[in-house]
């Protein structure tokens, strides 16, 4: 096989890896935009609520009027118990953050917000 076919055959498979790389790349920063800032979600029981996109960072309020458990991205991975009236934030290097899991305290419910930036 002609050495210069070989050449041009390697370059391009290199040019996908690095467009693979960059797009990974950008996937890591974050694009600065804050969003669901006056989203209130009312819970009863249990909830997964998932996000459209992935997050960096999520502070997560519970305006009660019940006690809450939280968790990020999984229910039975470290649950957070949060007051009424608590904030809880949580802070990613990359996003991570896919969505939060709910579990309102007793027979009440509650009612949480949870503005996000990613």
């Amino acid at each position: 096989m002609d050495p210069k076919i070989v050449q041009t055959i390697l370059a391009d498979d290199q040019l996908q890896t690095l467009k693979q790389i960059l797009k990974l790349q950008e996937s890591m920063v974050p694009q600065g935009e804050v969003v669901g800032q006056g989203t209130g979600e009312s819970v009863v029981g249990e909830k997964y609520i998932p996000f459209t996109k992935p997050y960096f960072s999520v502070q997560i309020v519970n305006d009660g009027p019940s006690e809450v458990d939280i968790g990020v991205n999984h229910k039975l991975r470290n649950m957070h118990r949060m007051k009424v009236g608590e904030t809880y934030k949580i802070d990613m290097p990359v996003a991570k953050i896919f969505g939060i899991y709910v579990k309102v305290s007793g027979t009440g419910a509650a009612t949480v917000r949870y503005p996000g930036y990613y």
